[in-house]
């Protein structure tokens, strides 16, 4: 769809029309190092910035272009709302110092934290009966998002509330199941796909869109029909919604499951099934050259948190059935700095659209050449 504009405008143009006015109102010749030229072009850039603010308040009621509270708004008009941040969870482990002759309870509520920024909290009252020395319970973190994922078990190991007779606790699963809130991305294409609710052959389009709308986990679904009546939806989740082996949870399968087999969901003749995306792994081993000038940033650009390795793993992931491709590697090495790389792995290699690209082995070197 080619670009839509409320306002036209060409910055260059309007300085230069500007300009030439001004000198001919004058009747002087403004060269590049006048002060008054000066004071017309910050003037100019002023009226462009306003004529762009317009243009962008315009493109705001459209749902191609509209961002954050705008794009909450139009999705208020379809009814569909953006998906909130999801915390993550774990099981905890509490250990006594000694059995007790009495059940020991461990209160709904109690706090533990792996670093005194992040805290869980148990989701209920643990009862230790008397005589054992260990108990386990379901916790959750305090704040929601998907930094909250990823700490290893045992890692929560610091209990924030005293009690009596226990001796120490820790997490024994890593904690999983955080997510952020939904993209603007993400919302804006079930708001798109959600007027195919409103159909009632059970479309795949419609299908999408509640399977999306069942968790803030899921990151891609692919919707078949394997045969007559068969309705066979794909679910590929974010990496909180993943287990170690990169297969989407359990849990995560069985919200989709129950928001698409709704009795207002599903037509009567459809048998529906969920099942995770299948990964398929690829390793990164590649070489890549900067200058001396250039080699701290580029290095970061390229190895560091937020880098063109993240980024390419992150894009390689997103989808299902995006084929692994080593170009677009070379591309965000390329835009990081990198002068030029030489790219062993991973190879070209088509995926299925049940399929997608995980992450496995990473040997990332540099050579420092002269420009």
């Amino acid at each position: 769809m080619a670009e839509i504009n409320f306002v036209d405008y060409d910055a260059q143009a309007i300085a230069s029309d500007a300009i030439a006015r001004f000198e001919s109102i004058l009747g002087v010749n403004l060269g590049d190092a006048d002060e008054r030229r000066m004071l017309l072009n910050a003037f100019l850039q002023a009226c462009i910035q306003i004529l762009a603010a317009i243009n962008d308040a315009g493109r705001q009621n459209l749902l191609e272009y509209a961002r954050g509270e705008n794009l909450d708004a139009i999705g208020a008009t379809r009814g569909v709302e953006r998906l909130s941040a999801q915390p993550s969870a774990t099981t905890l482990r509490f250990t006594l110092s000694a059995a007790q002759s009495v059940n020991v309870i461990i209160p709904e509520g109690t706090r533990v934290t792996p670093d005194g920024a992040l805290f869980w909290a148990t989701d209920k009252a643990l009862s230790i009966p008397a005589g054992a020395l260990t108990g386990e319970v379901a916790a959750t973190c305090m704040e929601a998002g998907a930094a909250t994922n990823g700490y290893a078990a045992g890692a929560l190991s610091t209990l924030v509330d005293r009690l009596a007779y226990v001796q120490s606790v820790a997490n024994t699963t890593a904690t999983q199941g955080g997510a952020d809130a939904e993209s603007d991305d993400s919302y804006r294409e079930r708001i798109r796909t959600s007027r195919a609710i409103y159909s009632t052959a059970g479309p795949a389009a419609a299908y999408e869109f509640y399977a999306r709308s069942a968790s803030a986990l899921v990151q891609d679904v692919a919707v078949t029909s394997p045969g007559a009546g068969q309705v066979l939806l794909t679910v590929l989740a974010s990496a909180g919604g993943r287990d170690e082996q990169g297969h989407t949870q359990q849990a995560v399968l069985d919200d989709v499951l129950g928001v698409v087999s709704g009795d207002t969901v599903r037509p009567l003749t459809d048998h529906v099934e969920v099942r995770s995306a299948e990964p398929v792994s690829y390793d990164i081993a590649l070489k890549y050259y900067v200058t001396p000038a250039t080699e701290s940033q580029v290095i970061l650009a390229v190895e560091g948190e937020g880098g063109a390795i993240e980024q390419y793993n992150a894009w390689q992931s997103a989808e299902l059935g995006r084929s692994i491709n080593p170009d677009m590697l070379r591309a965000y090495l390329i835009q990081a700095g990198a002068q030029w790389a030489e790219v062993t792995q991973p190879v070209q290699t088509s995926i299925q659209p049940h399929q997608y690209a995980s992450v496995g082995a990473i040997d990332v070197t540099h050579e420092v050449i002269q420009a």
